[in-house]
């Protein structure tokens, strides 16, 4: 009997740890330690693409939700995700820190792919245009909806808490007159309680959005300024090179993040907003600006004034036309016929090897003289643009981290090359000096 009972043992033990592992608390749990793990160690720049896409794709799932639900009381657990996400950003933050930090010297793909991209898509390889752009979403997230929507979750908190009393004695005037009984009393306690929780709650969580915003903008300071160090003093990079090299991959990671925390803090606002609105934002949307068809009337007789007002609007068409046998041209037009457009040139697939050979050889004098007299061998391995710019450029050989090949790979980057197809073509390429 006690052989038979230790299989038995061993079964219940084995069925209860996997409905310990499937419960969603302990997944959940799980998920806040990975995110308080991913703080301290290292990811790898594949991981940390994967995460990063996770953290875009979730607040989309988060905005999406708060606009099709009905109530805000639909989506209680939307301080506790705002909560999460905002980790989840700081953490994701932290590790690609670490990457940049660490391997910013090998190129603007040192901190993964996710990040390599929003630097050329979002700001064409230009760190200004990147630094312009992140400014501008961090003004736009912090000063206008993260502060509109604090002030409003502050506003319905104070005001339902308030009305909470009269609230709870009109339940019990109903349910003394009779008019409801005892669950549906019950049932309107509870929405009670649950509407000034939740308004509570969004009052306390929408300065997450805030604080986020803040440690956005400290840790792209922090990054900038100790990537320069480090690239300067520990791989002997030009000032200029690394300036442009890390601010080009912490305005990158600022976007990343930045974008989802917009995101989210834009679900915050329609959510907090809903308080007065029945039904879906679309039907009230559409019920109450159409309700009136005399509004709809003076809006579009003011959209066709503006249009048919409006400088160049029918300069065109409305010319006339002083000689229609010669089409408008003049009485000597009709026999000298309006020259042919210029062909627009192809666009080629990649640089050929000439194209490569004529670029590179351009700048041919300005490496020699980075070499200062010494003589050996620079592998160049750059980076081309669709644009036909050289949006990195690394130098090794005898060259490689000493000030001779920095010069050498400032002086590369201004090598020009027809524009192609393809989003960027890698070159390898040796100098001998």
């Amino acid at each position: 009997m006690v052989d038979a009972a230790q299989p038995q043992g061993r079964a219940f033990a084995l069925g209860d740890l996997r409905s310990m592992i499937m419960r969603g608390e302990i997944a959940l749990a799980g998920g806040v330690l990975a995110i308080l793990a991913i703080m301290l160690v290292p990811l790898p720049s594949v991981l940390l693409d994967f995460l990063l896409a996770i953290s875009i794709t979730f607040s989309i799932l988060v905005l999406v939700t708060a606009l099709l639900i009905k109530k805000p009381l639909e989506f209680t657990a939307f301080p506790a995700v705002l909560l999460l996400t905002t980790l989840l950003r700081l953490a994701l933050n932290i590790a690609s820190t670490r990457l940049i930090l660490s391997n910013g010297q090998s190129g603007e793909h040192a901190a993964g792919e996710v990040i390599a991209a929003f630097a050329q898509f979002v700001m064409g390889g230009e760190f200004v245009i990147g630094v312009i752009v992140f400014a501008i979403l961090v003004i736009v997230n912090f000063v206008v909806i993260t502060r509109g929507s604090t002030r409003i979750a502050e506003v319905a908190a104070r005001f339902t808490l308030d009305a909470m009393p009269g609230k709870q004695m009109a339940i019990d005037a109903d349910l003394s007159a009779g008019l409801i009984n005892e669950n549906q009393a019950r049932e309107r306690r509870k929405a009670l309680e649950d509407e000034s929780a939740f308004f509570g709650a969004m009052d306390g969580a929408s300065k997450f959005v805030r604080g986020d915003a803040i440690a956005g903008l400290l840790i792209v300071f922090i990054n900038i300024i100790g990537g320069i160090i480090i690239g300067v003093v520990s791989h002997g990079m030009a000032f200029e090179e690394a300036g442009k090299t890390y601010t080009l991959l912490t305005v990158g990671d600022g976007l990343v993040t930045q974008i989802p925390a917009l995101i989210i803090s834009v679900a915050a606002g329609l959510l907090v907003t809903k308080a007065g609105i029945d039904g879906g934002a679309d039907k009230a949307l559409a019920k109450q600006l159409a309700s009136y068809p005399i509004v709809l009337g003076v809006v579009a007789a003011c959209a066709l004034l503006m249009c048919a007002f409006a400088p160049g609007a029918f300069a065109d068409g409305l010319k006339p036309d002083p000689s229609p046998a010669t089409g408008g041209l003049g009485p000597d037009s009709a026999a000298t016929p309006a020259p042919a457009p210029p062909a627009e040139p192809q666009e080629i697939e990649t640089p050929s090897r000439s194209d490569v050979f004529n670029g590179l050889d351009r700048v041919r004098s300005t490496v020699q003289a980075c070499a200062e007299g010494r003589n050996g061998v620079a592998e160049v391995d750059l980076t081309i643009a669709a644009n036909g710019v050289v949006t990195n450029a690394l130098v090794g050989g005898d060259f490689g981290g000493t000030p001779q090949g920095s010069c050498i790979a400032r002086a590369v980057r201004k090598a020009r090359f027809p524009s192609f197809k393809q989003d960027r073509y890698r070159v390898l390429f040796p100098y001998v000096l």
